[in-house]
């Protein structure tokens, strides 16, 4: 699995021994697999496919056959997640 880190194309990425492996290494070190990320600017979540060569990042594709992991009904219209605070409910105060 990847860790929470902030990757480029062109970096090369340190694991942590788990994860989900989309593909087996090929003879020239070439894998895909699969990450979590945001948009910077509405802060959607979205799932994408890593190609990697040898560790080192050689592009990203988004994975439209995925669905987000926070549903739209818990943000606010700004893209906000909200925060489950007990007593009170979903909210943007945490």
């Amino acid at each position: 699995m990847l860790n929470f880190h902030a990757y480029r194309v062109g970096d090369v990425v340190e694991f942590d021994g788990t994860g989900e492996v989309v593909d087996k290494a090929s003879p020239h070190g070439e894998v895909d697999v699969e990450g979590y990320a945001e948009c910077l600017c509405c802060h959607k979540d979205y799932w994408i496919i890593i190609h990697m060569e040898n560790d080192r990042i050689t592009h990203v594709d988004v994975n439209r056959a995925k669905g987000p992991l926070i549903p739209d009904d818990l943000r606010t219209p700004e893209g906000k997640q909200l925060k489950w605070i007990d007593g009170i409910g979903w909210t943007e105060d945490a």
